[in-house]
């Protein structure tokens, strides 16, 4: 991943001068999957994810050299959510099932900046992209409500927290593709699949993996564009 970032950045750096940069902003709407499996579950337990309403809003650079390969990068705010439900069966102390279970969901919330890198390339109206993404944390919440039956009483709880315990960094694959409607406006689809692992205490990290995956559809708008230095000079 690393690689591909520098390649993409020296790419930008050399090409730069011979094609058109555009600048615009974005918003999109979509849905996001959170998930934190734990790899020492009960065979008893019950586990599910659930897809959750998500975006991405904000500023994007694209560089274009001869109308076919595109270089871009965003700065995007982003909100991830997560919801899971979770069941499990109670025991006594000798490890015994008695028939007693706790359930309830869990949300979490984490709001992130989003910097992807990409590479596409055109033709007619659409472009494939390819790239990297990383995410920086600005915060994060959750919240866990939920029940038990133990002996014949029913418990119940609604806790929330203002933290997460997850690293500051997430980092993934990126791929999107666009449409162009006009001079100014696109429409963009694209999909990120984290593959860091968010917990950030050690100990957990060795039986839970904590990773965001999003889809996105969206509208772009060019609020202006200018062409290389070089290319200004040869019309002179």
């Amino acid at each position: 991943m690393r690689q591909l970032l520098f390649f993409i950045i020296a790419l930008t750096v050399h090409l730069s001068v011979f094609g058109q940069h555009d600048i615009g902003l974005k918003v999109n709407g979509g849905m996001c999957y959170f998930s934190t499996k734990s790899r020492s579950s009960q065979q008893q337990e019950t586990q599910k994810f659930f897809y959750r309403p998500s975006g991405q809003c904000g500023f994007f650079y694209n560089y274009c050299f001869k109308n076919k390969l595109l270089i871009g990068t965003e700065a995007l705010f982003m909100p991830i959510e997560g919801k899971e439900y979770l069941k499990f069966p109670l025991t006594d102390e000798h490890g015994n099932y008695t028939g007693d279970y706790s359930e309830g969901n869990i949300y979490r919330r984490i709001f992130y900046l989003g910097v992807p890198v990409y590479v596409g390339y055109g033709f007619k109206k659409f472009n494939v992209n390819l790239g990297v993404q990383a995410n920086i944390v600005m915060a994060s919440s959750g919240e866990d409500r939920g029940q038990a039956i133990y002996q014949g009483q029913l418990y119940t709880w609604h806790n929330k927290s203002n933290g997460l315990g997850i690293n500051r960094l997430d980092c993934g694959a990126r791929i999107g593709m666009l449409y162009k409607l006009s001079k100014t406006f696109s429409i963009e689809a694209n999909y990120y699949y984290g593959i860091t692992n968010l917990i950030k205490n050690k100990v957990l990290r060795d039986y839970l993996t904590w990773k965001v995956q999003q889809l996105t559809i969206g509208v772009r708008y060019k609020l202006f564009s200018f062409e290389g230095l070089t290319r200004k000079k040869r019309k002179k």
